[in-house]
């Protein structure tokens, strides 16, 4: 993917930045106008609950997937966020 910028980082508890790999992440794809995001996947009991309960009324359908993401990860999806914004205007 072509212009993507990556976000992945983990917040220490003494509010600073540590860059991680493998791990749950998100980042925006500016070109494509989109936010991606990385996070672990759900074990069959969860992913049962989700489809049950998920507005969408029934299973996920094979083109989707039910992802786990980390309240951690709050303001690195704002950022991601912020960066389509920022595209859209230029």
């Amino acid at each position: 993917m072509a212009n993507c910028t990556a976000r992945s980082s983990l917040v220490t508890r003494h509010g600073g930045r540590v860059l991680v790999d493998h791990c749950p992440t998100v980042w925006a794809d500016a070109e494509a106008q989109e936010i991606l995001l990385q996070g672990w996947k759900p074990d069959g009991r969860t992913r049962a609950q989700c489809e049950a309960t998920s507005p969408a009324n029934g299973s996920v359908p094979d083109n989707e997937a039910i992802v786990r993401i980390p309240a951690r990860m709050i303001p690195m999806i704002r950022e991601a966020c912020d960066a389509i914004e920022r595209a859209q205007l230029r």
